[in-house]
């Protein structure tokens, strides 16, 4: 069957051990980062790693999901960067966490204009090794750019007095208990349409696998195939 002119209907049920809701643009994404699995013999989260969520592209005949993080500059790509679920997971060997939004929720022009902003810092060799420059505007490191890029369109997902101390200040834990799972929707998934060939994706934007030849999830993480080929 030729699937390049087919319309697309997805819908995907939110199930991600952490809680989520509806996933959109201006979110922020969660995964294990660096330091692995949830430590669940004391029910903790690991400092972890966080992006900016910025919504979908189409490449060809691919729905690319377009996510925006700072990771060490030696990455490849490394920085401030624009990437796919591939590299923000680590080959998809990172446990994804779901995504989460500010207690006050964003409105939809607030939404466009926080990724609008991220991609607009994209690519940089800004990295903070020393976590010392969090929140730039000069370094950042993952967590600090989130935060920057929240505040500079009037939200702030993280109380001020937890971005002060010694060693690393803020960590994504921190930060994602101080924000809340994204329950958009009344219902529990978000629909979405889109063309294989033609037109941009509409709608909202969750996935769940709905045709192996095109979807299919890697390490529990429901994406499409085109997402896994992502370099």
């Amino acid at each position: 069957m030729k699937f390049s002119k087919i319309i697309l209907t997805l819908s995907f049920l939110a199930f991600l051990p952490l809680g989520s809701g509806a996933l959109e643009t201006g979110d922020m994404l969660y995964t294990g980062g660096w330091f692995g699995m949830p430590y669940s013999a004391i029910g903790e989260l690991p400092l972890g790693h966080v992006s900016v969520f910025a919504g979908f592209e189409k490449e060809g005949s691919k729905v690319k999901a377009v996510i925006v993080d700072c990771v060490p500059d030696y990455f490849k790509p490394g920085g401030i960067r624009k990437v796919s679920w591939k590299h923000f997971t680590h080959n998809f060997s990172y446990p994804y966490y779901g995504n989460r939004t500010t207690k006050e929720r964003p409105s939809r022009e607030q939404r466009k204009k926080i990724a609008e902003l991220a991609l607009s810092m994209a690519p940089k060799k800004v990295y903070s090794f020393t976590h010392t420059s969090q929140k730039g505007p000069v370094e950042f490191d993952c967590v600090g750019f989130v935060e920057y890029v929240y505040e500079k369109i009037g939200l702030n997902p993280t109380p001020d007095d937890q971005e002060t101390g010694a060693g690393w200040p803020l960590t994504p834990s921190e930060q994602f208990f101080a924000t809340a799972a994204n329950e958009n929707s009344a219902k529990p998934y978000a629909n979405m349409s889109f063309s294989l060939e033609n037109g941009p994706v509409t709608g909202s934007e969750v996935f769940k696998s709905v045709d192996s030849k095109y979807f299919e999830g890697t390490e529990g993480i429901p994406v499409p195939v085109s997402f896994e080929t992502d370099n």
